[in-house]
């Protein structure tokens, strides 16, 4: 077949079917003299493209269909959705034009505001075919999507035991299912709820995603539930190991092969945006803030929980607040005393090299006008039992002045002096050298009977083969 028996048999120009063939479109053979030969398949090509360009159909979406990358009637079902849409936006604008025509306003005399209320109920006006949304698989943008939506969710509740029960140690199963189950049920209940009001959740809208009605519109706030039970049993698997990796590759599969519709796609599908690098630079921006917001609430826990000027009995509270952060089983009484405390239930670490801290620790504290203006932590290890060998160690509690020092440094900190303030702890701690810290001056020093320190580690080696070994360590707080 000629270009010119297909002019006639499809009412199309030469320049429009030459149009289409540059566009991919058409795959005319060419004969031996260089002519092309249009084949039938490629008459009832171009009747196709003339029916759905004459209903408005872009062209990108058409050469789609032609590639078997979208369904029709999924295209259908939007375009019809466009339509009526524009419709009734056309409708709303001739009732107010004769609704103005019939109030016989002048210029001078017309109140805008009731007419433009009106028209901003009507649906908005298309887009062009580049920047409409369209129906794809696009399967990674969907599960992006909803695990950043996930992650949201349980970022939440990070943030209330982080922030408000002030736990550090809130890892393992049993915290890890905690943190799962309660963002499902948030998801299950919030998503529908951003879908029936805007189309739409976080990790859809960073992405260029939305929701909608098979037939246009937003879903309701039942179908939308449906849907995302739906989503969480059949696509995500409950999140359950290993369960929830066989669901996602079946789903995946499915999107991409569009074999049929997802079981939770009965009554909305997903339309989205063409893919733009802005996109992406979105969702990786959402992702680092969400990481950047839980690391200082994770920081924040450096600092304790009293801050500014504080009493003595609100000092032995940050200490003890450090302990428990710590899993160390000693608490500090009121009195300056160290007692056990292993009845918490929680893990608990000591160090049997450093001697009982019941017996070897003793604060002293000064208060003026009832502010605790000095600290003072002694620490005196001294060895009782048969004689000593030359490889018995003691350990210094570096870890528990350095405690004691953060208890005050810290309630005169913030968020953004933490590395300051950590630098100052290890400081004094490890070089026992004075340190002035924001006007706290504090000070260690050890003095070792019987022991020899070990160089570069915080151990002393005995060696005096008798009893009197003994090690003593002196920590000042001066608070200002």
């Amino acid at each position: 077949m000629t270009v010119k028996e297909l002019e006639e048999r499809t009412g199309l120009s030469r320049a429009n079917i030459r149009f289409y063939e540059q566009e991919g479109l058409l795959s005319p053979q060419r004969r031996d003299n260089g002519y092309r030969d249009y084949s039938g398949e490629d008459l009832t090509t171009l009747l196709r493209i003339k029916l759905l360009r004459q209903l408005e159909i872009p062209l990108e979406e058409i050469r789609r269909l032609i590639r078997d990358e979208a369904p029709l009637e999924a295209l259908m079902a939007r375009h019809a959705a466009l339509l009526a849409g524009e419709s009734q936006r056309l409708a709303a604008a001739r009732e107010v034009c004769e609704e103005i025509r019939r109030g016989g306003f002048s210029y001078a005399s017309l109140d805008p505001a009731p007419y433009l209320q009106r028209l901003s109920q009507a649906p908005a006006p298309r887009r062009s075919s580049e920047t409409a949304d369209r129906w794809e698989p696009c399967p990674w943008r969907r599960f992006f999507a909803r695990y950043l939506d996930l992650s949201l969710y349980t970022g939440i509740y990070w943030l209330i035991v982080l922030l408000c029960l002030r736990k550090r140690h809130i890892t393992g199963l049993g915290w890890d299912a905690a943190f799962t189950i309660l963002a499902l049920i948030t998801m299950l209940f919030g998503e529908p709820l951003l879908l029936s009001r805007w189309g739409t959740t976080a990790g859809k809208w960073l992405l260029g995603l939305r929701v909608e009605r098979r037939g246009g519109g937003r879903l309701t706030y039942g179908a939308a539930l449906d849907r995302t039970f739906s989503a969480i049993l059949d696509g995500m698997g409950l999140e359950i190991p290993l369960y929830s990796l066989f669901k996602l590759y079946r789903s995946y599969k499915a999107c991409q092969e569009n074999s049929a519709p997802l079981p939770w796609e009965t009554e909305g599908v997903v339309m989205a945006q063409p893919q733009r690098p802005l996109q992406v630079f979105r969702y990786l921006a959402a992702c680092a803030l969400q990481a950047a917001v839980l690391a200082a609430a994770m920081l924040s826990l450096t600092l304790p929980p009293h801050r500014g000027a504080l009493t003595a009995a609100e000092y032995v509270e940050n200490f003890n607040y450090y302990m428990e952060q710590n899993q160390r089983y000693y608490r500090l009484t009121e009195e300056g005393t160290v007692v056990h405390c292993q009845d918490t239930g929680a893990p608990t670490i000591s160090y049997l090299l450093e001697g009982d801290l019941t017996d070897c620790l003793r604060f002293t504290f000064e208060e003026e006008g009832g502010v605790l203006r000095a600290v003072t932590a002694d620490y005196d290890y001294r060895y009782i039992g048969p004689d000593h060998q030359e490889t018995d160690l003691v350990y210094l509690p570096q870890d528990v002045l350095q405690y004691a020092f953060l208890s005050a440094a810290g309630a005169d900190s913030h968020l953004f002096q933490i590395k300051y303030l950590l630098d100052a702890a290890e400081q004094l701690c490890e070089a026992h050298i004075q340190v002035d810290y924001v006007g706290l001056v504090s000070s260690l020093t050890v003095e070792g009977t019987g022991y020899t320190p070990r160089e570069g580690e915080n151990i002393y080696i005995a060696y005096a083969p008798d009893r009197s070994c003994r090690l003593q360590a002196r920590l000042t707080l001066s608070i200002p």
